[in-house]
C-alpha cells in the first residue's frame, strides 16, 4: 500500500495524522486505533514524517519581502484617516467625533 493509499485509509477511518518536528501525532475516534493499525503507523513513521514535512513545505507560500514605501511624495491615507476625512467633509469643523 502506498503512502497516499495509507493516508486515504486513515482519513476514511477519521484518523488525523500530523507531524510536530520529528514526532508523528495522531487523533482518532475511540476504538478505531487497533493494535495492528498502531503497529503499521509505527513501522511507517519515517515515511509518514518525510511525506508530511514535504507536503507542508510545498503548501506554504513564500512571503513576499517587505519593502519600504518611497517617501518622495504624498503617502496614501489609511482607511481610518479616510473615514475621518469623509466625516469632516460631511459636517465641517464639527468636534463631535472627538
Amino acid at each position: 500500500m502506498s503512502i497516499l493509499e495509507f493516508l486515504s485509509h486513515l482519513r476514511r477511518l477519521d484518523v488525523r495524522v500530523w507531524a510536530e518536528g520529528d514526532r508523528l501525532r495522531y487523533s482518532a475516534p475511540k476504538g478505531v486505533m487497533t493494535p495492528a493499525l498502531r503497529a503499521e503507523l509505527a513501522a511507517r513513521k519515517a515515511e509518514l514524517l518525510a511525506f508530511l514535512q514535504q507536503a507542508g513545505a510545498a503548501t506554504r507560500p513564500a512571503a513576499p519581502p517587505i519593502r519600504p514605501v518611497p517617501r518622495d511624495g504624498d503617502l496614501p491615507l489609511s482607511f481610518a484617516q479616510q473615514r475621518l476625512w469623509f466625516l469632516d467633509r460631511l459636517d465641517p469643523n464639527n468636534p463631535s467625533y472627538n
